[in-house]
C-alpha cells in the first residue's frame, strides 16, 4: 500500500516516516499526532471510492480512513 502527499508538506526521515509540519508523523505502524492521539493504520480501516489512474505499477484510489474521515489517494 502506498499513500500519496503533497511534497511541501511533508519530510521524510531517514526511519522512512513522514513528517507533517510537527502536525503528524506517518511510520510503518500507524500515525502519532501532535495532540498525542495515534492511530494504527491497517486495511480494515479504508473505505476505497472511486479509481483515480492506472499505471504499469498499479492504481491508484481514492479513499477514506474512517476512523479520521481523512480522505488520500493509495496505489493499490
Amino acid at each position: 500500500m502506498s499513500f500519496f502527499f503533497l511534497p511541501e508538506f511533508a519530510l521524510s526521515d531517514p526511519s522512512g516516516a513522514l513528517n507533517f509540519n510537527g502536525k503528524a508523523v506517518l511510520h510503518a505502524k500507524g500515525v502519532n499526532f501532535s495532540s498525542g492521539a495515534s492511530f494504527a493504520i491497517n486495511m480494515q480501516q479504508f473505505e476505497l471510492a472511486e479509481e483515480l489512474g492506472r499505471g504499469n505499477y498499479g492504481t491508484v484510489k481514492r479513499v477514506l480512513h474512517k476512523p479520521t474521515n481523512v480522505a488520500m489517494a493509495m496505489k493499490v
